[in-house]
């Protein structure tokens, strides 16, 4: 166990999952900690793949089988209690034809089986557009009250489902017609790579140190480069042209960038430019070295959406704003240029938590050490940003599930509607009543089991609903069918309820395989809603069919 992870956190041993999950059921975590805010979930995220110990992040587990084996390595309770309103407001406009909304699978419901259609809506056009950020650890029903005593529509539709903001993103949880995705904006996240990257930004404000370690993470490491970059400011007396910088005049600068032969640039003062020449990039790429940066901010990031991940960006801290001042005053900057530097200092230092690392560079053979380290990670964390057509949302799915690429959300903005007053009481009517509607299904499960059928599997067996729990009521009569400690629901077929707290993970697969395997006999395929975490690769496949 890392011994920072121990300082910093509450950590708990082979700890039981059970107590945490709303089907009471799985097996223990080997280590397991808490979070308590996004930047607290994505240090210690860090922390486990730095120590190479696999890595899950749990919410509420409510819509999650947890193995009886439990889950190995570091496992995050993330408890994320942050909510910021943005001062971004816009007209809403809900065009005609809509092509980001998800076609439902609850459309002519029977009305006896669980029915919300009376609740179902869309926020009427014209209402302002108000952006709030929020925790992916904050739960599902607090940001519902948050949201409505803040005059903003559009979660209401979820109350009553259990969870945190991170996992309904994740499942792109629906209530009747509507969808998570329908609110969404955009996302923070930390995304796994595995291979080395090619590119590597090492920013940072001016003082902090960003040549020296590079220098000597080169003498260390002679295959790697070290990019030249182009500027249009006079080279200092110790910097050498070709080495340190491409010097060249701003009318030389304008014309190459005329041809369009910068990745990337930036004016930092009037008439002084800085630019990444892409020829040398790709030279050096094809020479497959690895390519070391020193460069601003805004550069790092451009040069990240044309190369994605081949990029690493490191950004180097001062132990404090004082010391960097004193950095700068020892490198023979003038008190003139020290002043006009700071505020882009302190700016460049506000975007730290934008990188995918860190590094504090109070012991330079330490800093060197930790960047060298960082570099030659195999597998390592990205920090991106993915966006609405990023996300490849469908029902009950997003790029988040179901896919080899992991993700590991930090925050989630979400777009609502300012209501009026006429608006907003039904809007609180609504969460009010998908609540109490919700709170006559069963309470010791996991919620719906199965999916939805298809509306096509609907009218080729002429069926009153595409609930997947009338087929199980129904057409298989298993309400009440139990194996273990684990039983379909009486009240409802789509649940399995573990009433008696004994159910083991095992249990409820095995009556999902029973359930999976009658409803296949009669020509209808039904597939999980649900997550399944700490199974061996092809465990699952033993017993259910997935998708």
């Amino acid at each position: 166990m890392p011994e920072k992870l121990k300082l910093l956190f509450n950590s708990k041993y082979n700890y039981p999952l059970a107590e945490y999950s709303t089907w009471k059921v799985g097996g223990n975590a080997e280590i397991l900690v808490e979070s308590s805010n996004a930047h607290e979930l994505e240090e210690l995220i860090k922390l486990g793949y730095k120590n190479n110990l696999p890595v899950t992040i749990l919410g509420k587990i409510s819509n999650t089988l947890v193995s009886d084996e439990g889950i190995i390595g570091l496992v995050i309770l993330n408890r994320g209690r942050e909510i910021n309103l943005s001062e971004k407001q816009t007209p809403l406009k809900i065009p005609k034809e809509d092509k980001t909304v998800i076609v439902s699978r609850h459309a002519e419901s029977d009305k006896s089986y669980y029915d919300f259609s009376d609740l179902d809506y869309r926020e009427i056009e014209g209402l302002e557009k108000v952006e709030i950020k929020i925790d992916s650890g904050v739960d599902l029903s607090y940001s519902i009250a948050w949201s409505l005593k803040q005059g903003l529509s559009g979660l209401q539709h979820f109350a009553g489902i259990p969870g945190t903001v991170g996992g309904a993103l994740f499942n792109n949880i629906h209530g009747g017609s509507r969808h998570f995705s329908d609110n969404f904006v955009s996302l923070n996240a930390l995304k796994e790579v595995k291979q080395k990257a090619n590119l590597i930004m090492v920013c940072g404000p001016g003082g902090v140190g960003k040549n020296t370690i590079i220098r000597a993470l080169l003498k260390h490491n002679p295959t790697w480069v070290r990019f030249t970059t182009t500027t249009t400011r006079r080279p200092r007396d110790y910097e050498k042209h070709g080495d340190d910088y491409n010097f060249i005049s701003a009318d030389n600068f304008r014309e190459k960038l005329k041809k369009g032969e910068f990745v990337e640039y930036n004016e930092l003062f009037e008439g002084v430019y800085y630019g990444t020449d892409k020829g040398l990039i790709e030279k050096y790429l094809s020479e497959n070295k690895t390519i070391l940066f020193d460069i601003d901010y805004h550069g790092a990031f451009n040069i990240e959406k044309e190369y994605g991940d081949k990029v690493q960006k490191i950004f180097l801290l001062p132990p404090s704003f004082e010391m960097l001042t004193e950095r700068m005053h020892f490198r023979g900057d003038s008190d003139i240029k020290i002043q006009a530097r700071l505020p882009i200092s302190k700016e460049e230092m506000s975007v730290a938590s934008l990188f995918d690392y860190q590094v504090i560079n109070d012991d330079l053979e330490k800093a060197i050490t930790e960047v060298s380290n960082l570099i030659n990670l195999k597998t390592r964390l990205r920090r991106v940003k993915l966006e609405f057509n990023d996300m490849n949302f469908g029902y009950d799915q997003s790029i988040l599930r179901g896919t080899e690429i992991k993700y590991y959300i930090l925050d989630i903005t979400l777009s609502l509607a300012k209501g009026d007053q006429e608006s907003m009481d039904r809007a609180r009517f609504v969460a009010t009543e998908w609540a109490r509607r919700k709170k006559t299904q069963p309470r010791i499960s996991c919620g719906s089991v199965w999916q939805s059928l298809s509306l096509e599997t609907k009218e080729k067996f002429n069926l009153p609903t595409q609930a997947a729990g009338f087929i199980i009521d129904q057409k298989l009569n298993l309400k009440g069918y139990q194996v273990g400690g684990a039983q379909i629901s009486e009240f409802h077929g789509n649940f399995i309820v573990n009433d008696s707290k004994t159910a083991t993970a095992l249990d409820i697969l095995e009556i999902m395989s029973h359930t999976q395997k009658l409803a296949k006999e009669i020509g209808i395929n039904l597939y999980p809603e649900i997550s399944f975490l700490g199974f061996k690769d092809g465990e699952l496949n033993k017993y259910i069919t997935l998708h």
